[in-house]
């Protein structure tokens, strides 16, 4: 996955948060990147090797390309119903937004497995989807993947971690005090509402690169606390974040 980006915001990446090796950048506009003074221009696709800038292979897909990835991504063939909503079981471990083949038929995950310790295998929920959406999320589309409901058993020892970019999750928690959220791979670029409204407690949010390693930046007027009882949406761009109080 690339990511657009001007060249100053770059050069900022590099004088402040640092850079993930090997995440791909398509430039959009023109300048010299640091700390190498590697000149660029519009459209070019760079990458970071640890040391330095390198221009990267990567190039833009065609929709021949785009219609061939689609095709692969789908073929994965299960048994299961074949209604437009309802549940399988499969011993394939797939996640939310997953697109698959069910019995002829195009078709979205729409939660995360469920162990049956009985039956020893996973049951998913799923929804009949369109090409468009599987072509859409393949090639950076900006509609926002519905990851679902999380509450506080979804976090791990407090921490939550994005799986997809131009997301959306929405979290009601009761006892947490605090929750870090590691972004999706590469940038953020994700959407979040926290439902702190059953909460008895202040919730100190966190936001960290995937790997765990990098603190984004927080908006200094938002602070990154959402009060017991309320409700707040968390936007993040790139490597910042912020949080806004919202109520019916």
């Amino acid at each position: 996955m690339f990511i657009e980006i001007g060249v100053n915001e770059l050069n900022t990446l590099y004088r402040s948060t640092g850079l993930t090796k090997d995440q791909v950048y398509r430039v959009i506009n023109n300048g010299n990147l640091e700390p190498n003074a590697l000149t660029v221009k519009f459209g070019d696709f760079v990458k970071w090797n640890g040391s330095k800038w390198v221009f990267s292979n990567t190039k833009l897909a065609t929709l021949a390309d785009a219609n061939a990835s689609a095709l692969a991504v789908v073929n994965n063939w299960i048994k299961g119903s074949d209604s437009t909503t309802g549940t399988y079981s499969t011993d394939e471990v797939y996640v939310a937004g997953d697109v698959i083949i069910l019995n002829g038929k195009l078709c979205e995950i729409t939660s995360n497995g469920t162990w049956d310790a009985v039956a020893q295998e996973y049951t998913y929920t799923y929804k009949t989807t369109s090409i468009s959406t599987v072509l859409a999320q393949l090639c950076g589309g900006q509609t926002l993947l519905d990851l679902g409901t999380k509450t506080d058993d979804d976090l791990d020892n407090g921490t939550y971690t994005v799986i997809r970019a131009n997301s959306h999750t929405t979290f009601a928690l009761t006892t947490a005090t605090a929750m870090t959220v590691n972004a999706n791979p590469g940038l953020g670029n994700f959407e979040m509402l926290i439902d702190n409204s059953g909460n008895a407690s202040d919730l100190t949010i966190t936001v960290k690169s995937n790997n765990g390693q990098t603190t984004y930046m927080h908006s200094s007027a938002a602070g990154t606390d959402v009060a017991a009882g309320k409700i707040a949406q968390l936007t993040c761009v790139g490597t910042c974040w912020t949080l806004a109080e919202f109520e019916a």
